[in-house]
């Protein structure tokens, strides 16, 4: 056999090789290596859409409170009226605060007072829903657990005209006493659009579809089961039960197709006949190459596996398939990261005020208060509380009172101008402040600069005791020398010191700041009044 033959055949059968290695190391290494990681993806975004779907039911539940732990509303229960009736519960109400039904149920289950409305179409419709002898299973709608120390309970019911989202609150006081003299209940429908709606903010191809019938579901999960218990796919199907655990709503989800990774497509080809000819010229370095290189990636795939972090694959095979391959990797783990980001956003920010939540201000304290303590400066803590919030509620609604607090969140916000310096919501109209490394003069002007900057906002309350306006109370308490610290002692000692000062203000007349100033002193002239 001639040499020429022997080199053609041994350059075939390397060829046939090579080309049988790389397609069994995408088919068995990468892809299921890609798919993995989409599944992740594929994970978040059903964890975000099982949260869309719960903000969905309940986002009629402080509304159903509020009326609900009501003296007004109380009163009501123990003698029905007209009067009332009239005045909370019109037509506009229900398109208002987008609700579409509202039941009043005593402890008998007996309805004293029922209105169903639809608030889309702007019509009435007749509503058995809470006709217990007919449907007697509904009564798992009575509240069951506890929210804001009052007995409540959400989920989904199945109707004659389809599934309804509830919230059930047992009436009390406005202080929340008063015993169990029955159930007011709020209900929304849920439309096959409200889940449709979902898709371009989830980036998912929602079909929703209203089960009507009896029909087999057995075999289709729920939205908790998670994608890796499943095979791969791009569309999956999954189940939303009521609170009887019959299946109410059929969702087909949709997950994007455009990021794939086929097994053989025409850049494989081309790479295929680059290698063939570069094997021309020297099989034996460009294989070393390629698998060095191979080695480095699966390297770092397996770091991220350790470190359960995924970063970009800073790697060029300069092949053209392989260098795809990798862009697609990176760009999925672009996404990935931003949807993890974002569900940490989400999780340290205060949905109403846009600023930093209660668990972001602990994170940030605790951090602050080890580096001042490490550099022996000081660490100073600002309460600031709304006076007369409540009677505010009262007069206005919680609508504009929730959009006070946004307006008084942004004026403090824009008051610290530092990178260090974090301005949170405490709680309810409380809001908190961390100013690192500064004095009692520095402290001193930015309590003056708080209460200034909320009196210029000059946000009507003609239900305030203390001013036309919208006022802020504010306690401040620093901490100067931590060298003089004991060590079992935390940042709750100056958190409770500005508490101290807040109540101070307050019991002085409000609109005003107030700062506790020794660590040791606890009498009254450790507060001294700083804005009038």
């Amino acid at each position: 056999m001639k040499f020429r033959k022997i080199v053609l055949i041994y350059l075939f059968i390397f060829i046939c090789i090579l080309t049988t290695a790389l397609l069994g190391y995408r088919y068995f290494i990468e892809i299921p290596r890609f798919e993995a990681t989409l599944s992740l993806l594929h994970d978040r975004q059903l964890a975000a859409l099982k949260h869309e779907i719960s903000s969905e039911i309940t986002r009629n539940q402080a509304v159903n409170y509020d009326y609900a732990v009501w003296d007004s509303n109380y009163r009501f229960m123990q003698q029905p009226n007209d009067e009332f009736i009239a005045e909370n519960y019109g037509d506009p109400g229900f398109i208002t605060l987008a609700y579409d039904g509202v039941f009043y149920l005593d402890r008998d289950f007996k309805q004293v007072f029922s209105k169903s409305y639809d608030h889309l179409t702007g019509k009435s419709y007749s509503s058995e829903l809470f006709d217990f002898e007919k449907y007697p299973e509904n009564k798992s709608v009575l509240p069951r657990q506890e929210y804001l120390g009052v007995p409540n309970r959400t989920g989904i019911l199945s109707s004659q005209f389809g599934p309804v989202a509830f919230s059930a609150t047992q009436i009390r006081h406005s202080d929340k006493s008063g015993e169990n003299i029955g159930t007011l209940v709020f209900i929304h429908k849920l439309h096959e659009s409200r889940f449709e709606g979902m898709s371009e903010k989830l980036n998912l191809n929602i079909r929703a579809e209203v089960l009507t019938g009896g029909g087999q579901y057995q075999d289709i999960p729920g939205l908790s089961l998670p994608v890796s218990s499943e095979g791969f796919s791009y569309q999956r199907q999954r189940l939303i039960h009521d609170i009887n655990g019959k299946p109410v709503i059929l969702l087909t989800i949709g997950h994007d197709k455009t990021i794939t990774m086929e097994l053989i497509d025409s850049h494989f080809i081309i790479v295929l006949s680059i290698l063939l000819f570069l094997l021309l010229f020297g099989v034996i370095t460009t294989n070393k190459l390629l698998v060095t290189r191979l080695e480095l990636v699966i390297e770092r795939m397996k770091e991220m596996a350790t470190s359960n972090k995924l970063k970009p694959l800073h790697v060029r095979f300069n092949i053209y398939e392989m260098d795809k391959a990798a862009q697609r990797f990176n760009s999925l783990v672009e996404i990935v990261n931003k949807q993890k980001q974002l569900l940490e956003d989400l999780s340290l920010l205060d949905h109403l005020t846009k600023i930093a939540n209660r668990r972001a201000f602990v994170g940030h304290i605790e951090h602050q208060w080890l580096l001042m303590q490490r550099n022996r400066s000081p660490l100073a803590v600002i309460m600031c509380d709304i006076d007369h919030f409540k009677a505010f509620n009262d007069f206005y609604g919680h609508q504009e009172g929730d959009e006070a607090l946004a307006q008084v969140a942004r004026a403090l916000q824009n008051c610290m101008h530092r990178a260090d310096d974090l301005v949170a919501r405490y709680g309810g109209e409380e809001f908190v402040i961390v100013i690192s490394n500064t004095d009692v003069d520095g402290l001193r002007h930015n309590v003056e600069k708080i209460v200034n900057c909320i009196r210029r906002l000059e946000i009507p309350h003609p239900a305030s005791n203390t001013q036309i306006y919208v006022t802020i109370s504010v306690g401040a308490a620093i901490y100067r020398d931590f060298s003089q610290i004991p060590v079992v002692e935390s940042y709750q000692q100056v958190l409770h010191q500005a508490d101290l000062a807040l109540y101070a203000a307050k019991a002085a007349g409000r609109n005003r700041g107030m700062l506790y100033q020794d660590l040791s002193d606890k009498s009254e002239k450790s507060r001294v009044t700083l804005c009038q």
